[in-house]
């Protein structure tokens, strides 16, 4: 599986995952099913990261969302990250709630294994052969992936 092998170019072992069974696309349908599953899971104190609520993108905003309700029923608390926002919002156009975003820098080892994760999702990256449709994501939207920081947002203190 891509995201198996993705996770562990991450160093992240594969029993440390808990699948789901929701199916890609099908993330909004199931939140009510995702956010009960998550209050299962959540443990008060937890830090919970996920995509951003207003990502433009309706798997990452039904997640999103799903986990604030989990976490919130916990006391969990909640980072949200934004992945397609990059993409569609541009430097003082007010879309992403900077006010609340902190910054954590990544030490290039950390960009290197996040760059080899990426490359193991080869269907996003290559154009498509059926259709000639050209890769979801282009090298431009690569590099603002590979930024040697993460962005995320916040609702307290960190």
């Amino acid at each position: 599986m891509v995201a198996l092998a993705a996770l562990a170019r991450l160093g992240i072992a594969s029993r440390a995952v808990t699948r789901l069974g929701i199916p890609d696309g099908g993330v909004a349908a199931a939140e009510t099913q995702l956010c009960e599953r998550l209050a299962t899971l959540f443990q008060p104190g937890d830090v919970v990261l996920t995509t951003w609520r207003h990502d433009g993108h309706p798997d990452h905003e039904a997640t999103a969302r799903a986990c604030a309700e989990a976490a919130a029923r916990c006391g969990a608390r909640l980072l949200e990250a934004p992945v397609w926002g990059w993409h569609w919002s541009a430097p003082g156009d007010g879309a992403m709630p900077l006010a609340r975003a902190a910054r954590l820098a990544l030490a290039p080892q950390v960009v290197a294994r996040k760059r080899s994760a990426l490359l193991c999702f080869a269907s996003q990256l290559a154009p498509d052969a059926a259709t000639g449709a050209a890769p979801i994501l282009s090298a431009h939207a690569l590099e603002r992936l590979l930024h040697p920081f993460e962005l995320y947002f916040h609702d307290g203190a960190i």
